[in-house]
């Protein structure tokens, strides 16, 4: 009878020990969720930031050019005033490596590249 109680209080014992480092498993692994979740919600946020300033550059560009076409191709010029112009705007822009202006054919008519 006196190993019964000793057996059972070891074994209640036992059963405390491995509840609490469940529920401390438990803890970590929702903290951890919880900092992943977050780290992930910054990073979002700075590609967001990121990407918008971008996308707002290249549409300030395009229509820069747009505004400026008329006059740039108006005198039927040497087209290495329009080559130079978008080749300083690739330059300028972070990501940007072509720009390239093409007639209602399809036919590219100046572009920042040599080719």
């Amino acid at each position: 009878m006196r190993f019964l109680t000793q057996w059972i209080s070891l074994l209640v014992a036992l059963l405390i020990l491995v509840g609490m480092v469940g529920v401390d498993l438990y803890q970590t692994h929702e903290a951890i969720g919880s900092e992943s979740q977050d780290r992930l919600q910054r990073q979002a946020e700075v590609v967001n930031k990121n990407l918008t300033q971008r996308l707002q550059a290249t549409s300030n560009a395009l229509d820069s050019i747009r505004s400026d076409l008329p006059q740039l191709l108006g005198a039927k010029s040497d087209m290495s005033l329009v080559n130079r112009r978008l080749q300083a705007l690739v330059v300028s822009m972070v990501g940007m490596r072509s720009f390239a202006i093409a007639n209602a054919a399809g036919v590219s008519i100046a572009s920042n590249r040599q080719s």
